[in-house]
C-alpha cells in the first residue's frame, strides 16, 4: 500500500509541477509550470491584483518574463488553483481508497488518473 502511495504520490506531483495551458485574452495558448515557486509567485501576483495591481510581470513556461494583465492573470491564478486542488484531492482520495483496499492485486493496478473506486469520492472530486 505505501509503496502504491508513493507511487501516486510522486505522479501527483510531477503533474501538478508540469502545469497547466490556459487561453489567453490574446486568443492563444499559453503554458504555466507551476513548481511551488511558482505557486508562491502566483500567490503574491494575486495579492498585488487584490491590492489594485492592473498588470503585472510573470513567465510562461520557457520564455521570458512579460506584463499581463490583470485578468489575464486571474485566468492563470483560477486555472492554476483548481489544478493543484484537483490533483491534490485525486490524491488524497485514492490514497484513502488504496489504503482501505485488501486485494493486492486491485492495488497494484491503480495508476494515477484511474476513476476513483468510490461514488462519495466520485463527488467531491467532480465539485472541483
Amino acid at each position: 500500500k505505501a509503496s502504491k502511495v508513493q507511487e501516486l504520490e510522486e505522479n501527483c506531483k510531477k503533474i501538478i509541477k508540469d502545469g497547466i495551458i490556459v487561453t489567453l485574452s490574446d486568443g492563444h495558448l499559453h503554458t504555466f509550470e507551476l513548481t511551488v515557486e511558482d505557486q508562491l509567485n502566483l500567490s503574491v501576483i494575486h495579492n498585488k491584483i487584490l491590492q489594485g495591481a492592473l498588470s503585472c510581470v510573470y513567465p510562461e513556461t520557457g520564455k521570458v518574463c512579460r506584463r499581463y494583465d490583470s485578468e489575464d492573470l486571474l485566468t492563470v491564478i483560477n486555472t492554476a488553483n483548481k489544478h493543484v486542488e484537483y490533483n491534490t484531492t485525486y490524491f488524497n482520495l485514492m490514497k484513502n481508497c488504496i489504503y482501505n483496499m485488501y486485494s493486492i492485486e486491485k492495488i497494484k493496478g491503480i495508476h494515477y488518473g484511474d476513476d476513483i473506486p468510490n461514488a462519495e469520492y466520485q463527488v467531491i472530486l467532480n465539485q472541483i
